[in-house]
């Protein structure tokens, strides 16, 4: 995906010359350069590296204050059980909740039990921590839609988190 000035990252957490970590409240130096290969990069440094190098080549430069991203709140195991449960029972949602399954394995909300195959249908077997709940999720390869489903759900997840 080729970035725009509205879709740039987040600032980095240290400075982009000595390394050092940014301390909350602390004065950036952010500047916006063009890549090589196109698209847009930000670099953030402290105050005594932004003084040192004062060279152009930057689209812009600006300064902020950093503030650390809070850490996002782990999604109730119980509550992501009934959501994968849920999207079970949707047939058009079978690519989506495999991805859903996995990414609950990632953040240590499922555990992979085992693969299996049933009337020639490979399914995977899940187990929820804390619950113990089982969920045999049907392999979906997942199409663009399953993929478009899976994100938004993401993002409602996160901001329900907020």
């Amino acid at each position: 995906m080729r970035s725009t000035p509205a879709s740039l990252p987040s600032p980095p957490s240290e400075c982009g010359i000595c390394g050092r970590a940014f301390e909350e409240g602390e004065r950036m130096h952010n500047i916006l350069v063009e890549r090589e290969g196109g698209g847009w990069e930000r670099k953030s440094f402290c105050a005594a590296c932004a003084e040192r190098g004062k060279g152009g080549g930057y689209l812009c430069r600006w300064t902020s204050e950093y503030a650390p991203r809070p850490k996002p709140r782990p999604l109730p195991a119980e509550l992501a059980a009934d959501l994968l449960g849920n999207l079970l029972g949707r047939p058009e949602w079978a690519g989506a909740a495999n991805l859903f399954a996995w990414h609950l394995v990632r953040r240590r909300t499922l555990k992979h039990l085992s693969t299996f195959k049933r009337e020639g249908v490979d399914y995977n077997l899940f187990e929820a921590k804390g619950t113990g709940r089982r969920f045999e999720v049907p392999f979906a390869e997942p199409g663009e839609e399953d993929r478009r489903r899976f994100f938004e759900l993401l993002e409602m997840l996160e901001e329900s988190e907020r």
